[in-house]
């Protein structure tokens, strides 16, 4: 996951994290990120949710809908508050994307997805992951993708590595060999 492009965003991301990073866990995280993935389908979600939010009531019942449906923390009900008081409301998706980037860069995690063209058995599993541990030298939370294109092989990739050894890397190294050499 990437940084948005807000520094707004960011400055409230920080200031949450500054506050409760130490409250959250990885659980947390991956419920923000579903919400994350939610909004950029249903991307007017938040332009509605920003006409629907009366900044007068401190209950609102769409956010506690919206809280229940994705088990968030009751702390990001604090930050809400605050964007909902400041009229930034619409910088919500914006702020959630930038707190998981950086509860990933304070915890020192890094991201791994492992794409392979056939399962996994759990010792090639804990290698890549060792493998990648040891580059890195972050904590690894991977998730495996089946990736048949790669014909036999793997690739891991995360925001800042990718490494490879594929039988359609070898074929795709060929392919260029033989357009530069003619």
């Amino acid at each position: 996951m990437r940084y948005s492009q807000s520094i707004i965003a960011k400055k409230y991301a920080q200031a949450y994290l500054k506050e409760f990073v130490d409250q959250l866990q990885l659980s947390d995280i991956e419920s923000i990120k579903l919400t994350i993935r939610f909004f950029k389908r249903h991307h007017t979600f938040i332009s509605l949710l920003n006409l629907l939010v009366d900044p007068e009531k401190t209950k609102n019942v769409v956010i506690d809908e919206l809280f229940d449906h994705f088990s968030l923390p009751l702390s990001l009900k604090k930050l809400i508050d605050v964007l909902i008081t400041h009229k930034r409301l619409i910088l919500l998706s914006d702020v959630l994307i930038d707190i998981c980037c950086l509860y990933f860069q304070i915890k020192n995690i890094l991201e791994l997805t492992i794409f392979t063209a056939t399962p996994l058995e759990n010792h090639e599993f804990e290698k890549f992951e060792s493998f990648f541990k040891k580059i890195s030298g972050k904590t690894i939370v991977s998730t495996v993708v089946l990736e048949p294109s790669l014909i036999a092989g793997v690739r891991m990739q995360s925001d800042l590595f990718l490494w490879e050894y594929s039988i359609a890397a070898r074929l795709r190294s060929l392919r260029q060999k033989m357009l530069i050499e003619g």
